[in-house]
């Protein structure tokens, strides 16, 4: 268990500045966005008595997180190994 955790922080480590800068971005603007799902989310149980139509888009608003999260994983780790196979063209 502690090996595998230790692999993954080491893959972390070996990632472009540019593929790091995307992921930390990306993650951030999730992160601020799954704040204001949690605020509606609350405003809508305390003031609006679980008003329908803010929790459909709460439930929205939470798929569109996941989704930017899986979005911006997936296309960091391709632009990394792309940028890899790249800087390996180079320096042939």
């Amino acid at each position: 268990m502690l090996q595998s955790v230790k692999n993954f922080f080491l893959a972390i480590n070996q990632l472009e500045a540019l593929t790091k800068r995307v992921l930390y971005h990306g993650i951030q603007f999730a992160a601020g966005l799954s704040c204001l799902a949690f605020v509606m989310f609350w405003l809508n149980a305390r003031y609006y008595h679980n008003n329908a139509n803010i929790q459909g888009t709460v439930q929205y608003l939470m798929t569109t997180i996941v989704t930017i999260i899986v979005e911006v994983v997936i296309a960091g780790f391709v632009m990394d190994h792309f940028l890899k196979q790249k800087k390996q063209n180079q320096e042939k």
